[in-house]
């Protein structure tokens, strides 16, 4: 069996799995998100995070997921980097940097569709986390990839929808 094919049987264990997921096709995923106070972030932040590791445990991958993925519309995402959740409650990008980078993206919600795409190496990120504290930091390379890819579920604005062109493949 090719990789793609293991891939494929993969996502089709967790779409029957864990049925929260929304996908592409899902309005909410193309709505902006509204803010949330802190303690429904908390609450947000704790299902993505249940609902994550389950996807990472069918699939073997995953590094973020964004409350619209699961049906909710408000602005929260978590990630999942060197063994570690991060949960950020009502973030904004306040600065975007002229060096761009380009990397193939794969996404929960796309159901095995990835593309291209083009993304600032470095941002600015201000946001609250679940201990009601704001902060204000930069992220770089693949951090700050994930985070862009998280918040623009957050935009309603799907990762296939930034795809460049000819690069989008199933």
């Amino acid at each position: 069996m090719s990789f793609e094919q293991e891939f494929a049987k993969k996502l089709l264990s967790a779409r029957t799995a864990i049925t929260e997921l929304k996908y592409f096709s899902d309005p909410v995923l193309h709505e902006p998100c509204a803010d949330t106070t802190v303690a429904d972030g908390v609450a947000i932040g704790e299902k993505l995070q249940d609902v994550l590791k389950r996807y990472r445990a069918a699939t073997g991958v995953g590094r973020g997921l964004a409350a619209p993925q699961i049906g909710i519309s408000r602005r929260v995402f978590v990630t999942y980097v060197g063994d570690e959740f991060r949960t950020f409650i009502n973030p904004r990008i306040t600065n975007s940097f002229d060096a761009k980078n380009r990397y193939r993206e794969l996404c929960m919600s796309a159901e095995g569709v990835w593309g291209d795409i083009e993304r600032s190496a470095v941002i600015e990120l201000t946001w609250t986390d679940e201990h009601s504290a704001k902060h204000t930091e930069l992220f770089e390379t693949f951090m700050a990839r994930l985070i862009q890819h998280e918040y623009d579920h957050l935009e309603g604005i799907a990762c296939i929808d930034k795809a460049i062109p000819g690069t989008i493949e199933p």
